[in-house]
């Protein structure tokens, strides 16, 4: 067994927009990801073009699909307390595919998190890992390139699922 340390940045954007507002702005940036669609895809040998024209279809606006929405606030609230909170699993394969041809191990922070709650004082908070400083840990220049790319896209969709404008 090996350990690794690493130091990573979280993000927090606060919005005066209602956690269902939120949840409903990162879907319609996002788009939806089809499993079922993707294992077709491996199963017939898709070509390269294939592939790319399918993930287009699935991502949103955000250039990111949605691979899994956890809805936490029922577990939050189980000891009465109403919360609400969703956990975003959010993506893209051609991305993340850019990744792993640098590092498997990335695999771990990628697909990324966003995690939007509303807080005590009635505000909806995003949250998410900055996946530049995730995988800065790896040491490798080309992979941490596509992970400031990342950082911008997941700025700007929280930006935009946040504002009021």
């Amino acid at each position: 067994m090996e350990t690794f340390a690493y130091s990573g940045l979280r993000v927090m954007v606060r919005s005066s927009k209602s956690f269902e507002e939120v949840t409903e702005a990162i879907r319609s940036l996002a788009g939806k990801a089809d499993s079922a669609r993707f294992e077709k895809l491996v199963r017939s040998g898709a070509s390269p073009q294939q592939v790319a024209e399918a993930v287009a279809a699935m991502e949103g606006k955000s250039g990111f699909m949605i691979f899994a929405e956890i809805p936490e606030g029922p577990l939050l609230s189980l000891l009465g307390i109403p919360r609400k909170a969703a956990l975003f699993v959010l993506g893209n394969p051609l991305i993340a595919n850019r990744i792993f041809d640098h590092d498997l191990a990335a695999g771990l922070y990628v697909p990324l998190r966003l995690y939007i709650f509303s807080d005590p004082d009635g505000k909806t908070c995003i949250e998410y890992d900055k996946p530049s400083s995730l995988l800065d840990q790896f040491k490798n220049g080309a992979a941490l390139a596509i992970a400031n790319m990342l950082d911008e896209k997941l700025d700007k969709l929280t930006a935009e699922a946040a504002s009021t404008a």
